[in-house]
């Protein structure tokens, strides 16, 4: 069994295809536990309740060292991957750009990148167009876990 937070969440999605992609159907060959939380999959998963578990990297850095000792990373994040998007809504696209450079000047400034570093996150990218295409699968999984329910 794999525990995620919930089906729906950027993480789990992320982490379902790329379970996929290695060839494994999550809901086939892995029962998917719904946990609620990152904590709830990381107990889980410590508890023997489940053989995997998706957690955020900002979990294992959040609980006690000895838990996270506990745990064997399978897979990270690549860099300009993230589980935390921000995205403006269609009727708000001119309004995009202005959002955009806000929350890049934010990251950039002291406070910002405290908020950052406090987060367990490296930092904020904006997404170029080429990268999104290559979310199209993780659209597709999300259908998918959609339609799971």
């Amino acid at each position: 069994a794999l525990a995620v937070t919930d089906r729906h969440a950027a993480l789990a999605v992320i982490g379902l295809r790329q379970l996929r992609d290695w060839g494994f159907a999550p809901g086939r060959d892995l029962r998917i536990v719904v946990a609620g939380s990152h904590a709830n999959s990381l107990h889980r998963l410590l508890a023997g309740e489940t053989a995997a578990a998706i957690v955020s990297a900002t979990t294992l850095r959040q609980v006690e060292p000895t838990l996270a000792a506990r745990v064997r990373i399978l897979e990270r994040l690549p860099t300009g991957l993230s589980a935390v998007v921000y995205h403006a809504a269609p009727r708000l696209a001119a309004q995009a750009p202005a959002l955009t450079r806000a929350l890049l000047d934010f990251a950039a400034a002291p406070l910002g990148r405290a908020f950052i570093d406090a987060l367990g996150h490296e930092g904020l990218l904006s997404v170029r167009r080429g990268e999104m295409e290559t979310l199209d699968g993780l659209v597709v999984e999300y259908y998918r876990q959609m339609a799971e329910e």
